[in-house]
């Protein structure tokens, strides 16, 4: 017993969250600015938290059912901006998106959290696409 309890010590200390969210996003064609993004928050949530804990956190974003994303990419300012620098692809992962669901994006973007809703109708889309993506992201992490 031991032996599997020290594997799992060893293991959780070779556990790099970043490096597999960097290679993953890399893989699965993230935009750059997305995977720039998304590892700058990453770094500032490790210098407080375990990688284990990280991986709890990012296992837990992953399990959300309302497109719940971390604080930082629930800014209206910024969803505002990312609409309107990147709108070709927030339109397109939205559109795509919704052909999978078999949903329309206005009855999507209602399942979207409160506090979102409450933004205007381009800052929300912006929020849809990337969380569409970043929870994509989430739940293939290993």
């Amino acid at each position: 017993m031991r032996f599997f309890s020290k594997k799992k010590v060893i293991e959780m200390e070779n556990y790099d969250p970043i490096a597999n969210v960097e290679a993953l996003m890399k893989d699965l064609g993230v935009p750059s600015w997305l995977q720039t993004d998304f590892v700058a928050v990453l770094k500032v949530r490790q210098k407080t938290m375990s990688n284990e804990e990280i991986r709890n956190w990012l296992e837990q974003l992953a399990m959300s059912v309302n497109y719940i994303l971390p604080e930082e990419f629930q800014v209206e300012k910024n969803l505002d901006l990312c609409f309107t620098t990147h709108k070709e692809w927030v339109e397109s992962e939205i559109n795509e998106y919704a052909k999978l669901i078999y949903e329309d994006v206005d009855t999507t973007l209602k399942n979207l959290p409160a506090s979102i809703q409450k933004m205007n109708r381009k800052a929300q889309k912006a929020y849809l696409a990337v969380s569409v993506c970043l929870l994509n992201i989430f739940s293939q992490l290993d």
